[in-house]
């Protein structure tokens, strides 16, 4: 990968001129910082940033890569982390700010956010009209796995694919398209991890497609605001998740052809709790388990139609969790 092969005389530099160049930013608090006052974590954010800039941003206003990113705890008026989850954060992506930021560099366990990085390297690599086949590996999945209904033999688009990974948060689907993608799951958590180092997520490391539990397998708030921000560029992920039901096609292994409906996971879309009263909520990735809590990352958009990012993981419950994500929300700036 680019990043590694460089030598590091040439990285140094990048971080030396970037250094400079920060006189001249704004709006770019973690480039501006002393290194004296980072973090271990956050000194690795600006060497990345730093080095990803001096070869793809010649601009030097572009070095922040057009991103959100911080240093610090951020707060927003209107809002106030009640201690109910572990991670959470807001991201404006037209303006590329961090408007609120609590916990975002710490590690913590995706659970089905997982699949948001399986989705994304499937847009990248793969044909929507591919076909995919489920292996018998899918009889190894943890029994209390979330799944689509698919069986072994089955075939299923690209497409049909993702909406069943996305929408009813199916492992056997994420399986499926790890196997179809790079061979087997072991090495497509290899090529998650180095799109993860390529999109800078200096907190994440992988080693399934699903996202059940295992000590080894663990991101940041930041890290996947990272992953759902270049996610959102594909127009596709952002019809699949602005999608409440989905009706899939599979092909039996005998010929036979069945439909499968998958609903969304998410409660905003199920009606289940209240929309928040200032922003249109476009969709996004739940995921629970014991050790990550309940997690939800979303994308919604002001009456402008200007996009946000939010982040809530690690929340007590369900019930906390949209609670607390609500609340967020409804703390976005009318524009």
């Amino acid at each position: 990968m680019k990043y590694i092969s460089r030598n590091l005389f040439n990285r140094i530099a990048a971080v030396f001129i970037t250094a400079l160049l920060c006189l001249n930013l704004s709006g770019c608090s973690l480039l501006g910082s002393k290194e004296e006052e980072l973090t271990p974590e956050q000194r690795s954010y600006l060497a990345m940033s730093s080095y990803e800039a001096e070869y793809l941003y010649p601009d030097p206003y572009s070095v922040s890569n057009h991103l959100c990113v911080t240093s610090t705890d951020v707060s927003i008026s209107g809002y106030e982390q009640n201690g109910v989850s572990g991670a959470t954060g807001l991201f404006d992506v037209t303006n590329e700010k961090v408007l609120e930021a609590n916990g975002i560099f710490t590690k913590q366990y995706p659970a089905s956010t997982t699949k948001l990085m399986t989705c994304l390297l499937a847009l990248k690599m793969c044909d929507m009209d591919e076909i995919v086949t489920v292996s018998p590996n899918l009889e190894n999945l943890d029994k209390d796995s979330s799944v689509a209904g698919l069986k072994v033999g089955d075939q299923v688009t690209v497409l049909d694919m993702l909406y069943a990974l996305m929408l009813a948060s199916g492992n056997d689907a994420a399986l499926a398209l790890a196997e179809h993608i790079a061979g087997s799951e072991e090495s497509f958590a290899a090529l998650m991890n180095d799109t993860a180092e390529e999109l800078l997520c200096t907190g994440t490391h992988f080693v399934n497609s699903h996202g059940l539990h295992d000590e080894e397998h663990y991101t940041t708030a930041y890290d996947l605001y990272l992953i759902f921000n270049e996610c959102i560029k594909y127009d596709t992920f952002n019809t699949i998740i602005d999608t409440p039901s989905y009706t899939g096609t599979i092909t039996r292994e005998n010929g036979s052809q069945v439909l499968k409906e998958w609903e969304a996971t998410n409660y905003y879309f199920k009606g289940i709790v209240d929309l928040p009263s200032n922003v249109t909520v476009m969709g996004g990735k739940t995921g629970t388990t014991d050790e990550a809590g309940a997690c939800l990352v979303l994308l919604s958009r002001d009456n402008s139609g200007n996009p946000y990012i939010s982040v809530v993981l690690n929340a007590d419950n369900k019930t906390s969790l949209y609670r607390e994500m609500t609340e967020l929300m409804e703390a976005i700036p009318e524009s």
